[in-house]
């Protein structure tokens, strides 16, 4: 039976100030609502009358925006008779799975007790616990102080948060450290012994709060004055037994209300942020980063050179001497005569990776657990039909929920004992925990059905059918578009909220469930029905459910999207719920047309229809909802991502040599989609230019897509290229080339705004069904089917210089970047070519060298006593050009130290580098000398080529380059392994087949079970071929089998390129050992103990696997290495030196002697 709810009684009538009333819609937020998020929340206690206090825990934004904070807990009973005065959330016991608690604070003549709170864990109305009630146990001569203030932190460095006591005396404010007891239910809580002087403050005193301000992992104190209708803050920190003042906070701050300054990390980027609560309703909260600390020079750039952290918040120290704004919030407010505040990570948090180990200590709980498994979106129309409705219902249509509920445990839970409180086609998310609508849901539904054991076997679930009407029209996804989506933005999104009440329930944390009408459908396929009995959770606590696991993800995936946004920070609402599950995997079934008829099905009607045989929380990081990768986070993400993976997006120096500069010069760049993004970088964020997509064509339709992305660009596309100061250069020479292409695409010179037109290279456009302009053309003719594209410049007869189209911005690069340029700078958009050009600058009148050695290089600058130098640096994968400093010669030679490997705020570890130097004389600075850099680590083998050029054998952490091409001046990157531990111990130029190489190696790095191998060949270039890209693969081969370890090729020629040694790949890799004819023999059976009469495979040449057989070409620590020419026959000699012997091959690695 559902009761509709036309009238209510509320709880108490409530005043709301004209902050909240101004609302006319909760903002766009889309925190996680599973436990063990992780995230702080704002908690705000009100004291309303003397009988009762109400407590609100507020959502503030996973990334920095300004947004209004939704009410996520509305207790109007758990606090009778506590009377708090002060409050403080600390990690007081911390646990691999924990939560942080609530500490209410009531003073009294001796000193002050402590009420201990534990958040539900679970949005609502419900009750916080009380866990414990203590006495705070004050040193003697302070028992008598007033208590003025409080926090938490780890003040003291023990790893668990102290309560954090200001008190006042006629002598001062002073600080006193409570230590939580090992048993929460202890009776009291010590000090430390100590008594800290705060140092005199000026104003009257208006909060602290504890945080690790500029990430150093150590906590310090922040104290809030009020002076007139401004707060001013200082920083203090505890040293040696003293609280000693660090700096003070210069910025313009309102007036603040008493309790009014919290430090948290609401995003989770790594250091604690200062919220100011405004005693003016009207003004917004504000939310600021720290100041500079003393010895802090500036603010880090960032992890992606924009000055700002993952959340888009800026890093501490960004606003000089001031605290930064990085966001502003509307916290709603209701009348009260007192308001206490602070912030915590009450919602649970998982300070762990759930390992397999892990998991194995979490046990099967039987005990009653109602639980709303799902909650399945009807009627369901086709994703891809289109026409009439893109399948959506019609506007005005009868469309609803199946609330699937089911038990846990193994105890029945009577009939009667579960109700079902429903909020449907609200546009409150929160809408059981707002003040305006938690006591007004749209039906109450008493569960009549007995709740049975849940039989994975045999799953059975009662299901609640709610109704409501369709809000939403049909709009195109954009102009020109052919699909439609629902008028989202229009009518703003629309939920579905559930909570499940029910007697006895042991686990709440799967009580309650939010969907918006909009999402996208998690609706994953399990290969069978015993996947539903894999439920041990891999977080402590979790309830023994597959679907709640699968809510989790479905959660996680909308809260990566909430992470990110447009290039402006724009809100992307892409939503996903899970929505239900299919059994059996279609890929099992044996007939064709079955199989591809099982596909239609799910497809055709869901999103998120991912495959699921294994318990996809185990040894995985996304139940920690934070910034980091998990590859089921990504699988599955999959669905809901508009592009597909970008790690491929990588431009390496091997390829981009092929272009050149106007001398000739290859340029030698190093990039990739570095971006934060969860397909490429890894982060759980997505990248500004596919959330431009979502955001303007597909959210909120269905079976909506752009088609070929890497195809897109804006209308017209100039290059601009800029001097040192950023202006215009007139009449520069620009040349784009396609990435992997060694002829340009095409060239030009600039106007007088510095600005050359490249749209005629683009062509003419086609319309996909969003209405997106793509160019297709054939390869050879335009930019926009490459990876990226590379810019070369000239200006004037000396200064060259190269660069990336996009690779300065976490757009990068190429493709990606005309992508997002597509959206965001639809009719015209200018990529800007900085370079380090000055008109009228001499030319430099000294000279430039660099020794390498490791990741260390020492540029030795050539010139005249008393000169002063600049030196810049270029380095992957941005490329923009920093100052490093300026450097004055005492010697005509100056040296200057740099190290390849020297972190910087994004990464490290890197062995890359272009360095620039200018000389200024008299205040006017030359062009640059340039050098392009690469480290030399794991160098094996120096060899001489003939033309005089040296091969060096080296592997600095990754095969790219294994091999470097230098003439001790300049370095070119010349050798690429796909496997990163591929390296050579020498390499030889053949004297007879020119750009062909033979070498030894120290470490094949072999993949899987590939036989391990000791010796390469790099074949000469030709068509198609711009660089060495050294593999060992021979080709693809047919044979017939004689049995199941021999087997006779179908060709002379196939056997010919085939020796014994030689490695094949069928079902598992196996080593010819014999060769006769066409016929050859393995050690092992590649295709199992009954292959087909046909097979095919791979053959890969494995010359010189390790041991001691020569005719099989084996080879033990081989590491000279040379050539001879007998007539027209060329030999190769390897010094075998594990097995003290020379031994000969021909060309083509057969055994000689």
């Amino acid at each position: 039976m559902h009761i509709k709810l036309n009238k209510f009684k509320p709880y108490m009538l409530l005043a709301i100030t004209a902050a909240l009333i101004a609302l006319s819609i909760t903002a766009t937020l889309a925190g996680p609502q599973h436990w063990g998020s992780g995230y702080p929340y704002l908690i705000a206690i009100r004291q309303i009358d003397k009988s009762a206090d109400m407590l609100q825990a507020y959502e503030l934004p996973l990334r920095a925006k300004d947004a209004t904070w939704i009410t996520r807990w509305t207790d109007r009973k758990g606090l009778k008779g506590c009377a708090a005065q002060f409050a403080a959330t600390g990690d007081f016991w911390p646990k691999n799975f924990g939560t942080e608690y609530l500490a209410a604070i009531i003073p009294n003549p001796n000193g002050a007790s402590v009420w201990i709170f534990e958040a539900p864990q679970v949005f609502g109305t419900y009750s916080w616990k009380l866990v414990n009630k203590a006495k705070l146990q004050f040193p003697k001569n302070l028992q008598n102080a007033r208590i003025i203030g409080s926090t938490t932190g780890d003040l003291l460095k023990i790893k668990r948060d102290q309560i954090i006591i200001t008190a006042q005396t006629n002598a001062g404010i002073n600080i006193v450290a409570f230590i939580p007891p090992d048993n929460p239910k202890a009776s009291e809580w010590q000090s430390d012994g100590n008594i800290y002087r705060l140092p005199k403050i000026n104003g009257e005193f208006a909060g602290i709060a504890c945080g690790d301000f500029w990430g150093e992992k150590q906590e310090y104190i922040a104290i809030a004055t009020n002076i007139g209708t401004k707060t001013h803050v200082g920083f203090y920190e505890l040293s040696r037994g003293e609280i000693k003042f660090l700096t003070s906070d210069a910025a313009d701050i309102p007036k603040i209300i008493p309790t009014g300054l919290i430090a948290t990390d609401w995003t989770k980027d790594g250091f604690d942020t200062l919220t100011f609560i405004p005693a003016d309703p009207k003004q917004r909260c504000q939310v600021r980063v720290a100041p500079l600390k003393p010895g802090m020079t500036k603010a880090s750039l960032g992890p992606v050179y924009t000055g700002k952290a993952m959340s888009r918040q800026w890093m501490p120290g960004a606003g000089g001497k001031s605290s930064k704004i990085t966001m502003t919030g509307i916290m709603p407010r209701l009348s009260a005569k007192k308001t206490i505040l602070t912030a915590g990570r009450i919602f649970g948090y998982v300070n762990v990776t759930p390992t397999t180990s892990i998991r194995k200590t979490h046990k099967y709980d039987p005990s009653p657990d109602a639980e709303i498994a799902f909650t399945h979106r009807i009627p369901t129309y086709s994703i891809f039909k289109g026409e009439p409705n893109y399948g959506w219902p019609a506007k005005g249509e009868t469309m609803g929920y199946e609330i699937a509920i089911k038990n846990n445990g193994q105890t029945t839970i009577p009939a009667g004992s579960a109700v079902l409180r429903v909020w449907i086609n609200t546009p409150y998310r929160n809408a059981d925990a707002d003040i305006r609508t938690c006591d007004k849901p749209n039906m109450i539904i008493p569960i009549k059905e007995a709740l049975p054991p849940f039989d994975p076997m045999n799953p059975k679930y009662v299901k609640i059918k709610v109704t409501t009407k369709w809000p939403y029209d049909l709009i195109p996804c954009g102009p020109r578009a052919t699909w439609k989506k629902v008028n989202l933005e229009q009518v703003g999104e629309r939920w579905l909220v559930v909570d499940l009440d029910c007697k006895g329930d042991a686990n709440l944390r799967n009580n309650r469930y939010e969907a918006a009408f909009h999402s996208y459908t998690y609706h994953p396929i399990f290969r069978e029905y015993a996947n539903l009995a894999n439920r041990i959770p891999t977080v402590e606590g979790d309830p023994c459910s597959l679907e709640y696991l699968s809510r989790k993800l479905a959660d996680a995936i909308t809260c990566v999207w909430e992470r990110s946004g447009t290039l402006k920070n724009e809100d992307v609402l892409q939503r996903a719920y899970f929505d239900g599950y299919e059994i059996g995997f279609p890929d099992d079934k044996k007939d064709n047309e079955e199989r591809l008829e099982a596909w239609r099905v799910v497809q055709d009607k869901y999103e998120g229809w991912r495959e699921l045989d294994i318990w996809w929380g185990e040894n995985q990081t996304w139940e920690k909802y934070d910034w980091s990768y998990s590859p089921e986070l990504h699988e599955s993400g999959h669905l809901f991502h508009p592009l597909g993976d970008l790690y491929g997006l990588f431009a390496f120096p091997i390829w981009t040599s092929a272009a050149k500069m106007a001398d000739g010069t290859p340029v030698q760049l190093m990039t990739h989609a570095w971006g934060p993004d969860l397909y490429s970088e890894g982060y759980a964020t997505i990248s500004w230019p596919a959330c431009e997509v979502m955001k303007r064509t597909i959210v909120g339709s269905r079976g909506a897509g752009i088609e070929r992305w890497w195809t897109t660009a804006p209308d017209k596309l100039f290059v601009r290229v800029l001097d040192r100061d950023g202006k215009p250069v007139p009449n520069a020479e620009v040349t784009a080339w396609k990435y992997l292409d060694d002829k340009p695409s095409a060239s030009g010179k600039t106007g007088a705004d510095g600005r050359w037109d490249l749209t005629f290279v683009l062509g003419k456009p086609t319309l996909d069904k969003i209405g997106r302009k793509h160019y297709y053309h054939e390869p050879e003719n335009g930019l926009t089917d490459a990876l990226t594209q590379i810019m070369t410049v000239k200006i004037g007869d000396s200064y060259q210089d190269c660069a990336i189209l996009g690779a300065e911005d976490t757009g990068a690069h190429g493709r990606h970047t005309l992508l997002g340029r597509s959206f965001t700078d639809e009719q015209e958009w200018t990529w800007d070519f900085h370079t380090n050009y000055k008109a009228g600058a001499p030319n430099p009148s000294f000279e430039i060298e660099a020794a390498v050695q490791g990741s260390k290089v020492e540029l030795g600058i050539s010139g005249k006593a008393g000169a002063k130098y600049r030196l810049y640096r270029r380095w992957e994968p941005s490329y923009v050009r920093y100052v490093i400093g300026d450097y004055e010669a005492k010697e005509p030679l100056l040296k200057i130290t740099q190290d390849l490997a020297e972190p910087d705020s994004h990464k490290g570890g890197r062995f890359r580098a272009i360095y620039e130097v200018t000389e200024i004389i008299n205040g006017t600075e030359t062009l640059p000398r340039v050098v392009t850099v690469v480290g030399l680590k794991n160098t094996n083998g120096i060899t001489t080529q003939a033309d005089g050029r040296m091969l060096i054998a080296t592997n600095s952490g990754i095969a790219n380059p294994f091999c470097v091409l230098s003439d001790g001046k300049t370095y070119l990157e010349y050798f690429y392994h796909y496997r990163f531990g591929h390296t050579a111990m020498k390499i030889v130029q053949s004297k007879l087949n020119a750009g062909r190489y033979y070498m030894t190696l120290s470490a094949s790095d072999a993949p899987g079970d590939s036989p391990d191998y000791r010796f390469d060949i790099a074949d000469p270039l030709g068509p198609g071929r711009i660089a060495y890209d050294v593999r060992n693969e021979i080709g693809w081969f047919d044979a017939v089998s004689n049995s199941p370890t021999s087997f006779t090729l179908l060709s002379e020629r196939d056997a010919a390129q085939i020796r014994p040694g030689d490695s094949i790949e069928g079902d598992n890799c196996a080593v010819i050992t014999q060769i006769t004819g066409r016929t050859f023999t393995t050690d092992r059976t590649p295709f199992g103990s009954s292959p087909e009469q046909r097979v095919r495979f791979v053959a890969n040449r494995t010359a010189g696997r390790p041991g001691n057989n020569a005719e099989l070409r084996e080879l033990r620590n081989a590491r000279g290495l040379d050539t001879i020419l007998l007539g027209d026959a060329e030999y190769i000699v390897i010094a075998d030196s594990g097995n003290k012997r020379l031994v000969v091959w021909d060309d083509h690695t057969s055994y000689i002697t």
